[in-house]
């Protein structure tokens, strides 16, 4: 878990078990108020994730809340919640969603159905949410992330490694950039 703020330097080198990875990146936006915060980070190990786990599936929290379980990521102004589905047997599952959240699933194995939409492995789905439940038919061997977020409802601009709320931003993060200042 990393924080930006008004800069940190960073690369990620995962590293490969078996000739096999997979990873997600998910970045959350600073209010304006923040952009310039002190950077922050933390390193996750998987035993600091907590599991659900079901008859047929589990669910890890990496984010947020999931009955009694906080995820790790804490702290965050857009309260988000990032959780790890996997199904081993087809499985009708529901999740609360928060009802000022934009939410959505994304597909990484197998399939799954939400409302009348079907999504297959490697597809998203944006989330129109009508109430605060989401149910989700998911198919056997199925594994997908449910992700969802407080909008901000500011202005985004992205320009190379930056994301501020306006281009003059934008020049002056590079300018601090390349002048040495993070």
């Amino acid at each position: 878990w990393m924080r930006a703020g008004k800069g940190i330097i960073h690369s990620e080198m995962p590293a490969q078990e078996a000739g096999l990875m997979r990873g997600f990146q998910f970045w959350l936006n600073l209010p304006s108020s923040q952009k310039m915060s002190e950077p922050d980070w933390a390193d996750i190990s998987p035993e600091d994730i907590p599991v659900l786990a079901g008859q047929g599936y589990e669910v890890k929290i990496i984010a947020g809340q999931l009955g009694d379980l906080l995820g790790p990521i804490q702290r965050v102004i857009t309260q988000p919640t990032i959780l790890d589905v996997r199904v081993t047997d087809a499985q009708q599952l529901s999740f609360a969603i928060a009802p000022d959240h934009n939410a959505y699933c994304y597909v990484y194995e197998g399939n799954i159905s939400v409302g009348t939409s079907k999504l297959a492995a490697p597809e998203m789905g944006i989330l129109s949410m009508d109430g605060n439940q989401l149910v989700i038919d998911a198919g056997k061997g199925s594994r997908f992330l449910v992700v969802s977020a407080r909008p901000l409802g500011e202005p985004i601009v992205a320009g190379g490694p930056f994301v501020m709320n306006s281009e003059a931003e934008i020049r002056q993060a590079f300018s601090d950039y390349r002048a040495g200042l993070f």
